[in-house]
């Protein structure tokens, strides 16, 4: 359904996390992984998006 979509990605827009408070909850949750999911439009935006999140995760 068209509209669960929608509701869905209002909620989490796949794109990457620019406050770097969320490294406290990372390191709450201790996950032995963390996968990037993101939405983008071209390699140019998804590496961007990478290099973003890569820096306020301090990786």
């Amino acid at each position: 359904n068209n509209e669960i979509i929608y509701h869905i990605l209002n909620i989490d827009e796949h794109k990457p996390f620019t406050n770097n408070k969320i490294n406290n909850l990372i390191e709450m949750i201790n996950p032995k992984f963390l996968v990037y999911e993101f939405i983008t439009t071209s390699l140019e935006e998804l590496s961007n998006f990478i290099k973003i999140q890569d820096k306020v995760l301090g990786l």
